[in-house]
């Protein structure tokens, strides 16, 4: 009933053209509401959290959640990296160099969670707990994975939590995860305990010397007791797993600015050439040309989520984005001449054209991900999505069907 609610209003705003006002009116509200709701919890934070790290460098007191009644005040360490990655090597490091310091050893497991990586323990809770408090550093926090923890209570602050609650909760949960929050200076962009390590709890055999897990996951279930913490904090399993992907990737953006004089000159000269009457309305529409900087942000989403990428190439028409750092020694920036051969007809306007030519783009790897200036990554990708372990890519079928006969008029642009 309230989904067809919502969807109801949706369609009646869309229909008197105010949803666009609606949605913006609706992201001003809950910016300035959340805002409020993070000022009144810094004016409020816990002396308990504050005291904790009070001689810690390089941390921030700031807030996490999102929705008002899930917003805490949290202690963060400032990173110096966006990348995600980065974030789970910190927290599984911080687990390793934790528990080794005090005598628990540990073994590193594969998991099929591109979030996270996961540690093995055969110690009790109590030990473990002890262990943490001792060796961890006091912005260290743990979420006690279990349904039966109420939400509101499975994260905890290490340094200022009572030891009855990590106890009471430690022994609800089989698996904990341990993180830090990892902050950009302003304290606003935070990796919180989604990339956190998990410490998995496995225990002894009373029928043979071995130890086993309570759950599945991709390399063993069971290991003799001598073999247990074989494989250490660097993740090298003994061999690559069957779906390992270990090839270089590289990246490459096609990028064109509209609005450069220089180039609306060329595109002028070619559009002359052209009997602009036997195309679609859509085939030279200024707003294929465009550029509202999507692909800075673009840029960024890929340094974030997609850390398996080896080199990124932009394939430009003698053009380059003011903001742009070509000096980077992971990205290159590509003209059109070299990539197509010397007696090729330029400029083009083309996009299927200049597509058709980018496996020329100089010292790019045989494997690579085409993507659009306005393509974003939203979280965290493998190359093992992209392709498989034999270099074959993954793909899907279109549903897009190639029209009947020769192109006409009535073609559009993006028509197959």
């Amino acid at each position: 009933m309230k989904q067809q609610l919502r969807r109801a209003v949706i369609n009646q705003l869309a229909r008197t053209g105010q949803l666009e006002r609606a949605l913006h009116a609706r992201h001003v509200y809950r910016t300035t509401r959340d805002e409020k709701m993070r000022r009144y919890r810094l004016r409020h934070a816990p002396a308990s959290l504050t005291l904790s790290v009070r001689d810690v460098p390089d941390t921030i007191i700031t807030t996490a959640g999102t929705r008002p009644s899930g917003v805490r005040t949290v202690v963060a360490r400032c990173r110096t990296s966006a990348s995600v990655l980065d974030a789970m090597r910190s927290n599984r490091n911080l687990v390793t160099k934790a528990l080794t310091a005090t005598g628990v050893k540990t073994h590193e497991l594969p998991t099929d969670s591109r979030n996270r990586f996961r540690v093995a323990v055969v110690h009790d809770r109590d030990r473990l707990l002890w262990s943490l408090v001792v060796a961890a550093p006091r912005t260290t926090y743990v979420y006690f994975d279990s349904t039966s923890i109420p939400r509101n209570h499975r994260v905890h602050h290490l340094a200022s939590s009572s030891p009855d609650d990590l106890h009471r909760y430690g022994s609800k949960a089989a698996v904990w995860r341990i993180f830090e929050y990892h902050a950009d200076p302003d304290g606003v962009d935070l990796f919180g305990d989604i990339h956190g390590c998990e410490i998995e709890f496995w225990h002894r055999s009373r029928i043979n010397n071995t130890v086993r897990s309570r759950r599945w996951n991709p390399l063993t279930v069971e290991l003799p007791a001598e073999r247990f913490g074989s494989v250490g904090s660097g993740g090298d399993l003994p061999a690559p797993m069957i779906e390992s992907v270990d090839f270089p990737i590289d990246v490459v953006y096609t990028w064109v600015d509209g609005s450069d004089p220089e180039w609306i000159e060329r595109r002028a000269t070619a559009l002359g050439l052209v009997d602009l009457a036997s195309r679609h309305e859509e085939a030279a529409t200024d707003a294929r040309y465009l550029s509202r900087n999507e692909l800075k942000y673009s840029l960024r989403s890929l340094e974030r989520y997609a850390d398996f990428v080896n080199h990124v190439y932009v394939v430009t028409d003698d053009q380059c984005p003011d903001w742009l750092r070509t000096d980077h020694p992971r990205l290159s920036v590509v003209d059109h001449r070299e990539i197509f051969p010397v007696d090729a007809v330029l400029p083009t306007f083309n996009s299927h054209s200049i597509e058709s030519r980018l496996h020329h783009v100089p010292g790019l790897s045989e494997h690579y991900l085409y993507l659009n200036d306005d393509f974003f990554f939203a979280r965290r990708v493998e190359a093992e999505q992209f392709f498989l372990a034999n270099g074959h890519a993954r793909f899907f079928r279109s549903r897009a069907l190639i029209p009947l006969g020769e192109p006409t008029v009535r073609h559009r642009p993006v028509d197959p």
